[in-house]
């Protein structure tokens, strides 16, 4: 039983893994690096508040630009978002 457990572990690991990054490249997916990139963007901010030098706005950051350098990407697969 012990090493069924330990079978189930792994295997939900290996499911986990292959959730965020491409079976093929090993390059995160679309969809869990906005996912990031939106946490590290309230962590920005959040460090901000207390330190006053970190743009939150997201046109200061660039970050609307950058997400649409990064949506204008030719070859880019549309079903990995």
């Amino acid at each position: 039983q012990f090493a069924l457990a330990v079978r189930r572990i792994r295997l939900y690991e290996r499911v986990q893994t292959l959730a965020i990054r491409d079976g093929l490249t090993g390059v995160f997916v679309r969809r869990y690096f906005l996912a990031r990139l939106q946490e590290e963007v309230a962590r920005a901010a959040h460090i901000a508040m207390d330190h006053g030098d970190v743009p939150t706005d997201r046109e200061r950051a660039g970050l609307d630009d950058a997400l649409a350098k990064l949506d204008a990407i030719p070859g880019k697969v549309a079903a990995d978002g």
